[in-house]
């Protein structure tokens, strides 16, 4: 295979000089830094966002316009990728108009271009049609693990997955140092290589579907409008509840949520904000865990649950995990306030995801559906998005799951530890959810919590009791 990235004589290459550029890659792959090296100015904010920017300057006495997309998780499969993503990378299509010259697909060259990840990007580009690919420049963010290695033989090395990826575009790539933003060589080295592709391309800028690129703007809007819709209706909501509801003197709480949700780390950031407690984040949580504090005048109690498999409906999950599901109700009796429901936001919520959601938390009752709030986490990811535009977004499954749970639900950012004002909002929506009850808490089998009695140990150290389930 013939590697264009090499050098080439570009000299008289005539260059346009109206340029437009879109980035595509992974998150972290350092998208945002190529961006703010080719424009020379700080354009992209280096922080998580969940839109497309789009920013234009004058750069080597040219006109260029630079579209920064969401980034994908690496491992992701597009089906993975929330569809508010999906959306947005189709979108910057029309924030390019009348259409991209080039896509720059940023690759991180400091960790192995696996099988995993070239299905990543075949899928995600094919967001953009099959087309797509006479128009990709493949940029490499250089690494020093290379060593004296010529990059060259790092693509051998690297074996068919990245092999694949340089075919499907012709062999088009650079390798771009993100630590030498200020060597304008390298930024004229890449103009040069988009200009030859371009003159390659007969000039020809890539073109979607006009009744396509509607669609992505309607669907856009009416999304806008849906969450505004969304949001008005929970406001009021609220404020009915608010009329009736009261600061407990405590908080019971159960969280519930599959394995990698946050659910560990949700249950962190709701001790950090009244006390020095924690649960084992790094750890996977094998047995129900309770720990008690106080804030604002409440004494609050979090048991954590073990998780489950996101793919695994209850028949797949261990007796064991059930069990200890199941027990969790009778570490705070008399009954919880509220079922925590923890779903990830940077994940698609498919209808597997659903399923399993549904099956493993009516393993303790069809109730406790009542009793419930979803509780989204990553909520740093969203960026600028309402979470009402991402549920719009996510569509029908998700919003199912908001709907079952009589329209409650909060975002948490876990990152930001110690936030008391997130975790009191919390507490609020509880205490605006138990007002309208003649019993506050989740009921259970009283006769049970004197079996739970016995066992004094159980709540003092997290060990399993012996509640079977009916």
């Amino acid at each position: 295979m013939a590697l264009k990235g090499t050098s080439q004589d570009q000299r008289n290459v005539q260059h346009l000089f109206d340029l437009r550029i879109i980035l595509l890659g992974g998150r972290n792959s350092g998208k945002s830094l190529v961006g703010n090296a080719i424009l020379n100015q700080e354009a992209f904010v280096l922080h998580e966002r969940t839109t497309c920017l789009k920013r234009k300057a004058e750069v080597q006495g040219r006109s260029v316009t630079v579209v920064d997309t969401p980034g994908w998780w690496c491992d992701f499969s597009a089906q993975d990728t929330p569809e508010l993503v999906r959306r947005e990378i189709r979108h910057s299509v029309c924030l390019s108009l009348p259409g991209p010259h080039v896509f720059l697909l940023v690759v991180k060259t400091d960790s192995v271009f696996i099988e995993k990840r070239r299905r990543s990007v075949e899928k995600h580009l094919e967001l953009l049609g099959e087309k797509v690919w006479g128009h990709v420049l493949v940029l490499f963010r250089k690494s020093t693990n290379l060593g004296n290695k010529s990059f060259e033989d790092h693509v051998q090395a690297s074996g068919k997955p990245l092999q694949w990826l340089l075919e499907k575009c012709s062999g088009r790539f650079h390798v771009f140092d993100t630590q030498k933003t200020c060597d304008a060589s390298q930024v004229m080295e890449l103009m040069g290589k988009i200009d030859k592709m371009v003159a390659e391309n007969e000039r020809q800028h890539f073109e979607m579907d006009v009744k396509a690129l509607k669609e992505i703007e309607d669907r856009k809007r009416e999304v806008e409008l849906k969450a505004h819709q969304r949001l008005m209706k929970i406001h009021k909501q609220r404020s009915t509840l608010k009329v009736h509801s009261s600061q407990h003197q405590n908080i019971r709480l159960i969280l519930l949520g599959a394995k990698g949700s946050g659910k560990s780390s949700t249950g962190n950031s709701i001790l950090a904000a009244g006390s020095d407690l924690r649960f084992t984040a790094k750890k996977r949580t094998a047995r129900c865990m309770k720990k008690t504090f106080t804030m604002l005048g409440r004494e609050v109690t979090v048991v954590d649950t073990p998780g489950w498999w996101m793919n695994y409906f209850t028949q797949d999950s261990s007796a064991f995990d059930k069990q200890e599901i199941v027990n969790s109700v009778y570490l705070c009796p008399p009954g919880p306030h509220a079922f925590l429901l923890v779903v990830r936001l940077d994940r698609s919520f498919t209808e597997i995801y659903k399923r399993a959601i549904e099956e493993h938390i009516e393993l303790v009752s069809k109730d406790v559906w009542n009793h419930s709030i979803v509780l989204f986490t990553f909520g740093d990811w969203l960026g600028d998005t309402t979470i009402e535009q991402y549920i719009e977004s996510e569509g029908k499954i998700l919003q199912w799951l908001v709907e079952r749970c009589g329209d409650r639900y909060h975002v948490l950012n876990n990152k930001g530890v110690g936030n008391k004002f997130q975790t009191a909002e919390l507490l609020e929506k509880i205490e605006e959810m138990t007002a309208g009850y003649s019993v506050r808490h989740f009921q259970t089998d009283e006769s049970l919590f004197k079996e739970i009695e016995k066992n004094g140990k159980y709540r003092k150290t997290g060990q399993s009791c012996d509640v079977k389930m009916c």
